[in-house]
């Protein structure tokens, strides 16, 4: 079966999820007429689809160095695309209330840097704790000798060694459009978990399984947060937070240690 194929299979099983928890039905009473209603609901399947369907079953990137930031941000125009075309198909409610950033205040920044910090020190003190774990099981023994390095994704290698100023950019377009897409249109309409599930799926495409398993645990965090407070501003800004220190200085580091580890032939 093609990848496009096990995609759409995919994003259809979403929909039949939706349906069967009548999702689906809420979701299309969100417009006025049957037509609006077809064509919001076609496009929630498409981006479905193309934005996390087709990188979860897509294999990881490979050894290819063909990278460039317009391509990176390929998933990230779909998804502003869509909460475009929604939003005009659910005239006249205003972007703002949309996006749930009419309400937004100054104290926003301080709440979604905190909330950042936060978020990012849970996910530390998980795998930390997971790495403890594996070394009392494992005791004496250390890894088995079968254990490779993990094979690092070259799109990751990529990244590390762009410019700080290309850094932000991604920092910045990551956090706005997929918490707007994710936290705003997504969890207010199917749930936290099941958006969470769906944000962690649309990270397969680089191919670590833990990367998938961070992910998750910080979308229910933002995500818990989104329920309580309402604010999509705290979510980016806490989001945007959590992926600088990744990409500015725990995935250099990784990165390097990887290296190192796979030169020593370990």
């Amino acid at each position: 079966m093609s990848e496009a194929a096990q995609a759409a299979l995919l994003a259809a099983a979403a929909f039949a999820w939706l349906a069967a928890t009548g999702r689906l039905r809420r979701l299309a009473l969100e417009f006025a007429t049957r037509l609006r209603r077809g064509v919001a609901l076609g496009l929630l399947f498409l981006v479905i689809l193309l934005s996390i369907g087709l990188p979860f079953v897509s294999p990881p990137a490979g050894e290819s160095t063909d990278f460039s930031l317009p391509a990176l941000f390929t998933g990230h125009m779909v998804l502003s695309s869509f909460l475009v075309a929604w939003w005009w198909l659910r005239r006249p409610i205003s972007w703002r209330r949309f996006l749930f950033v009419a309400n937004t205040r100054w104290s926003d920044l301080a709440a979604g840097l905190r909330l950042g910090l936060r978020v990012w020190g849970f996910t530390l003190g998980i795998a930390i704790a997971v790495s403890l774990l594996a070394q009392v099981l494992l005791g004496d023994r250390g890894l088995p000798q079968s254990v490779e390095t993990p094979e690092l994704p070259a799109v990751m290698i990529w990244m590390v060694e762009l410019p700080i100023s290309a850094k932000a950019l991604i920092v910045l377009v990551a956090m706005t459009v997929e918490e707007a897409f994710f936290r705003a249109f997504l969890q207010t309409r199917i749930g936290l978990v099941p958006s969470s599930v769906l944000f962690a799926l649309a990270h397969a495409s680089y191919g670590l399984p833990t990367l998938m398993v961070a992910v998750l645990i910080v979308s229910l965090l933002l995500g818990r947060d989104f329920a309580r407070h309402h604010s999509l501003a705290r979510c980016m800004i806490g989001h945007g937070v959590f992926d600088a220190i990744q990409l500015m200085m725990v995935v250099p580091l990784a990165v390097e240690q990887l290296q190192q580890m796979q030169l020593s032939g370990w």
